[in-house]
C-alpha cells in the first residue's frame, strides 16, 4: 500500500473516517491485498494524503493493532502482523461462522437482542492453557476481547451489560 491508492473516504457517510479508514484496511488484509509483513504508510503520510487529521488514522491504526492485525515499531514502521489474515476474517465478522455463532449465543431477550449491538459470551478469547491466572494477565484479555469488540461495531453499553450479565451467570445468580 503506498500512499492513499486503495483508500477512500466518503465524508458524507456516516461511518466516522477512521472507522472508514480501519475497515478498508482490514478488508485488504483479509483478500491478501495487503500480505503479512507489508508496510503501511506514515500516520502522518495517510493523514495527508487523505486529507484527515493524523489522530483519525492513528485511532484506525491503534485499533487494528489492538486486534492483532498491525504491529508498529520504532524504526520499522507499521506492518501487516503475523496471523493477520486470520484476525481480519474473525475480527472483522465477515465468517459464516463467526455470524452463526454471535447470532445463536444470544438468548431471546438478551441485551440489546441483535448480535450487531450485543458480544456473545462465545467471542471472548480464551486464555491458554498455560496462562498466568495473574490479574495483568485477565486484564489483558479483557482489554482485547473489548477492544476487538469495539472495533466491530459494539457499542460500549452493549459490551458492560453483556459482560455484566456473563458474570451474573457464571455465579448462578
Amino acid at each position: 500500500m503506498t500512499g492513499a491508492g486503495q483508500l477512500v473516504v466518503d465524508l458524507h457517510d456516516p461511518t466516522p473516517p477512521y472507522e472508514q479508514v480501519r475497515r478498508q484496511i482490514l478488508e485488504a488484509v483479509r483478500i491478501g491485498a495487503l500480505p503479512v509483513g507489508s508496510r503501511l504508510p506514515t500516520i502522518r503520510a495517510l493523514a495527508r494524503d487523505l486529507g484527515l487529521a493524523s489522530g483519525t488514522i492513528a485511532r484506525a491504526y491503534k485499533e487494528l493493532e489492538a486486534t492483532g492485525v498491525l504491529v508498529t515499531a520504532r524504526g520499522a514502521g507499521t506492518r501487516v502482523a503475523e496471523g493477520a489474515p486470520r484476525q481480519a476474517a474473525e475480527g472483522h465478522g465477515l465468517t459464516e461462522a463467526t455470524g452463526a455463532a454471535r447470532t445463536a449465543a444470544l438468548a431471546p431477550g438478551s441485551v440489546g437482542g441483535d448480535s450487531r449491538t450485543t458480544p456473545a459470551a462465545r467471542d471472548v478469547p480464551m486464555p491458554a492453557a498455560d496462562a498466568p491466572a495473574s490479574p495483568p494477565a485477565l486484564a489483558a484479555e479483557v482489554h482485547a476481547a473489548v477492544a476487538r469488540w469495539r472495533s466491530v461495531g459494539y457499542e460500549v453499553d452493549a459490551i458492560r451489560a453483556a459482560l455484566e450479565d456473563a458474570l451474573r451467570q457464571t455465579d448462578g445468580r
